[in-house]
């Protein structure tokens, strides 16, 4: 496992920190705390775009996509085209 994050086009290979603090599963109304939500291309059946999410506080519900790795810097901005 390396020891920074990973963007390669829409994935997020996560750091070793990172990946400890990572919720199992998505995210239900109430859950808390950091998730990488698995999702699907309804009309292709491909993966879709990884996006880190916190789920705290006032964003329990929908959660806030993180820009960044809160533990090792690197940007998690997989929805930017220079990724890649």
């Amino acid at each position: 496992m390396q020891d920074s994050c990973q963007v390669v086009g829409n994935k997020i290979t996560p750091c070793p920190h990172l990946s400890k603090a990572l919720e199992y599963g998505n995210p239900r109304a109430k859950s808390k705390g950091v998730f990488i939500p698995e999702r699907v291309n309804f009309n292709t059946g491909e993966p879709g775009t990884d996006i880190a999410q916190l789920h705290s506080g006032a964003f329990v519900g929908r959660g806030i996509a993180l820009n960044f790795c809160p533990f090792c810097g690197v940007s998690l901005k997989t929805w930017e085209q220079s990724n890649g």
